[in-house]
């Protein structure tokens, strides 16, 4: 059996917890390398950058830093970093949890989309919680989803969004997208993002 390939990305950044709690965790499952942003693109969705250059930086052999979204890095992992393509890439671990119209505004989402775009099996994990940050339990479930999806597949262009609440995981459940609304909207804000300024609320809200 040929050793497996896994492409880790997030938009918490290179150096967040999550992605380093999930990269432990699928380490046993293959080969794994790490192509991330080099900073939090939280919220960028699955878009691209058009009007920045893209910077690679190269921390070794199996851990790169995008100067881009989370978009961007699958992009570049799949067709100039990467000497193959993956059997899998996995987006997170995410602090916060990312449902309903939500999924819609995530870069978590976004990446795992991108790969599901490009016929490369994905899905994106969140941890559901702000509280309680302990990744370890989102990180053993993603380390049983993806050995059952390199073993078993998934149909092409599908991608799956994980939600893991707080503490040991009992049982799975697949269900529909909600409609729910978590956001709310200020005007004024003072800073940089003098306009419209999207405020997260519920559920951890936009990540």
């Amino acid at each position: 059996m040929s050793l497996k390939r896994i492409l880790i990305t997030n938009d918490d950044g290179i150096h967040a917890p999550g992605i380093i709690a999930l990269e432990k965790s699928l380490a046993s499952l293959g080969e794994v390398t790490v192509i991330a942003p080099e900073r939090e693109m939280s919220a960028t969705s699955q878009s691209i950058s058009l009007h920045t250059p893209l910077r690679i930086h190269r921390i070794d052999d199996r851990h790169y830093a995008i100067g881009g979204t989370p978009t961007d890095s699958v992009i570049l992992a799949l067709y100039k970093i990467l000497p193959q393509r993956p059997d899998l890439v996995v987006s997170g671990i995410n602090p916060g949890g990312n449902m309903g119209e939500n999924v819609v505004y995530s870069g978590t989402v976004g990446g795992a989309n991108e790969a599901a775009v490009h016929g490369v099996p994905s899905f994106a994990i969140s941890l559901a919680s702000r509280t309680d940050l302990n990744f370890s339990f989102a990180a053993a479930f993603a380390a049983q989803l993806a050995a059952k999806i390199l073993e078993e597949g998934l149909k092409p262009g599908v991608c799956l969004n994980v939600n893991v609440p707080r503490g040991k995981v009992r049982g799975v459940r697949v269900t529909r997208q909600s409609q729910k609304i978590s956001q709310k909207y200020r005007h004024g804000t003072k800073g940089p993002a003098r306009a419209l300024a999207l405020l997260a609320r519920r559920d951890g809200g936009v990540r």
